[in-house]
């Protein structure tokens, strides 16, 4: 008779769980909804992500105890790094920034370990290319608007850099990719593994373009589409170093030679954006927008310079009249292009 009973409660209590689910089961299942994430767009490496966020998160704290200099700098490659100040930002509603505060300093950490562990510790010669060349040269800096780094390297290094990459950098404290993209272009990405990624690509952002140029005895020439003109020898080496954010970058010897050869026009005169994003890899508007870029030089640093006879000096000036700082070239670099002067004139 006990045993009855307790069987008797044992059920009671058995059908009070399965109607208490039954009547609170909908509750349940509004409380889980809201809690549940998609697992196709969960990262597949949370601590990547935890590493990315903290790195921002220095990045604010730098800024906050920034104390730009007040006085006028003369730069010297010999001195190091070039002093930079994130809270001197400000971005214009006509041409916005391209990138934040932190994927520019990603870009600037990512770019000196290329450069000390790879390309210095090596001996491979690299150059900037493209629009970082440009921002170098309008702007001491990856251009305001612009959201990536290219650079070029001779293509006799191109798998010896690829080995040290893997081999040297690959683990931490690095933690460094390089991928051959296969394509016409024929180039490769380089970034951290901590960086999210760039849309729904492989690859992570920021990163950098690398890719490759063949030369002869007289002329060298970007390989991959689409094809740029051949620049005689004299007119990129011996490579120069220029200014670009806190860093010194090498750069052909005749900025224009290049623009020239990837058929840029109107340098420093004429800015454009790009209507893709390299940080969400899509087109995220119908058309170019242009500008005058004297209209932005009251917003973003601007480059100006004096070639005299022997040498060529630099002053990058905010607000159009204040000098932040200046460098010199020891040699006369053109600063025009010939189409300028002639408008027969074609590259190739």
């Amino acid at each position: 008779m006990i045993r009855f009973i307790g069987t008797i409660r044992s059920n009671q209590f058995l059908l009070l769980i399965i109607i208490t689910l039954f009547v609170f089961s909908p509750f349940l299942h509004i409380i889980y909804q809201q809690y549940f994430v998609p697992p196709e767009i969960v990262p597949l490496y949370r601590s990547d992500y935890t590493r990315y966020d903290l790195f921002c998160r220095a990045v604010a704290q730098r800024i906050k105890s920034e104390i730009p200099l007040k006085k006028t700098i003369h730069l010297d490659p010999e001195k190091g790094p070039i002093p930079y100040y994130y809270s001197q930002w400000r971005s214009s509603a006509l041409m916005p920034r391209g990138l934040t505060q932190c994927e520019h300093a990603i870009y600037m950490h990512l770019l000196s370990v290329l450069i000390e562990n790879v390309f210095k510790k090596h001996n491979i010669k690299y150059m900037m290319m493209a629009a970082t060349l440009l921002g170098s040269y309008t702007h001491h800096d990856i251009l305001p608007w612009d959201d990536d780094v290219d650079i070029r390297v001779s293509i006799l290094d191109r798998y010896r850099l690829q080995s040290i990459i893997i081999r040297e950098l690959s683990s931490e404290p690095y933690s460094i990719i390089i991928m051959q993209l296969h394509n016409a272009r024929n180039y490769d990405k380089v970034f951290f593994s901590w960086c999210p990624h760039a849309g729904m690509t492989p690859w992570r952002f920021p990163f950098i373009d690398i890719f490759y140029h063949d030369q002869n005895s007289t002329h060298v020439w970007l390989l991959g589409q689409p094809s740029s003109c051949p620049v005689p020898v004299e007119e990129i080496f011996p490579l120069v170093l220029r200014p670009l954010g806190s860093l010194w970058l090498y750069g052909p010897r005749q900025p224009m030679a290049h623009f020239e050869a990837r058929k840029m026009r109107a340098i420093g005169t004429a800015c454009f954006i790009f209507p893709y994003s390299h940080k969400y890899e899509k087109l995220m508007m119908p058309n170019f927008i242009y500008a005058n870029c004297t209209q932005l030089k009251t917003v973003y640093p601007y480059v100006e310079r004096i070639c005299l006879t022997h040498r060529c000096i630099e002053y990058l000036k905010s607000d159009v009249r204040t000098v932040i700082h200046s460098n010199t070239y020891n040699y006369p670099y053109r600063t025009f292009l010939y189409a300028e002067k002639n408008k027969s004139y074609k590259a190739c």
